[in-house]
């Protein structure tokens, strides 16, 4: 594998499993993915695909989206690609196009308690992703 392959897949293995829960649960609000039923090939190919549309901005969504359903076509069957399909274009479709929100920590996007608010996924850079609805704990 070519470097710039191996760190990006590294970046992606990277960001899935250190938002593993947050992936799973946004997958599970947005589709009606129950993942226990899933096989691990399909499981891990949505979490890579969740991984890149919500973490890594110079990824654009139907690229994710693209290589993960095609990696399903190719490991388990057209089914399994369509809900690939499905629930990745439903995650996408979750974020708020205006991303320009104020740093962690603002009172303007603190809940009461200094609870994050529950339609933001904090960012390693201080930043917020915003969702288009609450959709977190």
């Amino acid at each position: 594998m070519a470097p710039l392959d191996a760190a990006f897949s590294h970046a992606i293995y990277d960001a899935a499993v250190r938002r593993w829960l947050t992936i799973n649960h946004l997958l599970s609000s947005v589709s009606n993915v129950d993942r226990r039923r899933l096989e691990p090939t399909v499981h891990a190919a949505l979490l890579c695909g969740a991984a890149q549309i919500l973490f890594m901005d110079r990824v654009p969504a139907y690229a994710a989206i693209n290589e993960a359903v095609e990696l399903v076509k190719r490991v388990a069957s057209r089914g399994a690609a369509g809900l690939v399909n499905a629930a990745l274009r439903r995650v996408a479709e979750h974020i708020a196009p205006d991303q320009g929100a104020p740093a962690q920590g603002d009172p303007a996007t603190t809940a009461p308690g200094g609870l994050l608010p529950q339609d933001a996924i904090p960012l390693d850079d201080g930043r917020m992703l915003r969702l288009t609805r609450p959709l977190l704990p």
